[in-house]
């Protein structure tokens, strides 16, 4: 059983792969660093962990300008997968967050139940 990085580490290696991914030299290269990659699998196989891990970017004022990529990946996944578990964490940090609330405007519906996805576009409004 593999076990997610630590969280520190694991926002590390996001906001290197969020900077990779903002230069344009990078563009059309396919060696990107594992940051996202290992915040999306987190996400799916180990929520809770995740959810940590989303929240310390929320908190991280060097990731402020790549929040739309924390909403389309790993909180997006988060809810895919774990919707029902975690949506009233999500909409009590919107309501206490208003950086946590604008970071949901990048999430898109994919899998979430009809039902998650209501209640995110609710929280999405209490920022």
């Amino acid at each position: 059983m593999n076990a997610p990085l630590p969280v520190p580490a694991l926002v590390e290696e996001w906001l290197v792969w969020c900077a990779w991914i903002a230069d344009p030299a990078n563009r059309g290269r396919t060696n990107d660093p594992i940051g996202h990659s290992e915040f999306v699998w987190t996400a799916e196989e180990h929520p809770e962990h995740a959810w940590e891990a989303i929240l310390k970017v929320v908190a991280e004022p060097r990731a402020h300008a790549w929040l739309a990529h924390l909403a389309a990946g790993p909180m997006e996944d988060l809810l895919n997968h774990h919707g029902a578990e975690f949506i009233e964490r999500v909409e009590t940090a919107a309501r206490g967050n208003p950086t946590f609330a604008r970071m949901l405007a990048g999430v898109n519906k994919f899998m979430m139940s009809d039902d998650v996805w209501q209640r995110v576009q609710k929280a999405k409004a209490a920022g």
